[in-house]
Order: structure tokens, then sequence, then C-alpha cells
């Protein structure tokens, strides 16, 4: 199953406390680039447009904020510049409640394209940025709510 075009939020996903956590993914000015991050737990999530690439099953492109989600190096980054980049998604294995099956892999298209990842650690208060590495994590994507 594929997801259909829409707003959705993306976020981490933790069971390691004895219950469920996610974290939403967003954009942080770092080092005179934007680049897409876990927020810190709490903060509300940004919405992202997450667009099928047409006559693709499991092609897509993704922006927030007006901008759209772009490899640069290791990292992924928000530009503004240049043409989008067209990500797969592919469903993972479920998951235990509330995520089941809207777990996700981001991956750049390819037989050894690297995928979404970020560096856990104990800290849920600081940002950390989204790292393409060879093994891509699964992140929790859900329709679009508005949050007040």
């Amino acid at each position: 199953m594929h997801l259909p075009t829409g707003n959705y939020t993306i976020g981490t996903m933790d069971y390691s406390q004895g219950g469920f956590s996610t974290r939403p993914l967003g954009l942080s000015r770092q080092n005179g680039s934007t680049a897409v991050v876990v927020l810190p737990e709490g903060t509300p999530p940004p919405q992202w447009r997450i667009e099928q690439v047409s006559g693709s099953y499991d092609t897509y492109l993704l922006k927030t904020s007006d901008k759209v989600a772009v490899p640069s190096g290791d990292q992924v980054k928000g530009s503004e510049d240049g043409a989008p980049f067209e990500w797969m998604i592919i469903r993972s294995a479920p998951h235990p409640p509330p995520v089941g099956n809207d777990a996700f892999a981001i991956l750049v298209p390819g037989p050894n394209g690297d995928g979404w990842n970020y560096d856990s650690d104990s800290s849920v208060t600081a940002e950390k940025p989204v790292l393409l590495k060879n093994m891509a994590m699964p992140w929790y994507i859900i329709p679009a709510r508005d949050y007040d």
C-alpha cells in the first residue's frame, strides 16, 4: 500500500521507556543551511507535503515550509533552489500500537540507496540532523491534523 498525495506529519518512534513517544521532523538553520532535523520532544509537528510522482508506485517529493527535502552529502537538507528530489518511501513491517502500519522507510532510490536515519541517544531536548546511512530507520508517517 502506498501513501496518497497529501499533508502528513513525520516523526520518530520510541518504545524504549515502557510506552510510546515520538519526536517530529522539521527544519532548522544549521551552519548556514537549512537541515531536516528531529525536533525536540513536545514540539508541535510541522506539516510535510508528500506528493506521489506520476506513474510511480513508491516515489515521492517531500517538502515542508516551502522547502523541498534533498540529499546533501550525508544529510538531508531543505532547499528552495533546484529541482525537487524524488525519494522512495516504502512501508516497514507492522509495529506495536499506536504505529501499526504507519511505519515507513525513506530512501534514496536505487539498489544501494541510503536511507533517512538519525543518531539517537538519551537526549530528547536537542535537535538531531537527519542523516543518510546505509540502513533506513522506520518513521511514523500519519495524515496531518490541525494543532493549536
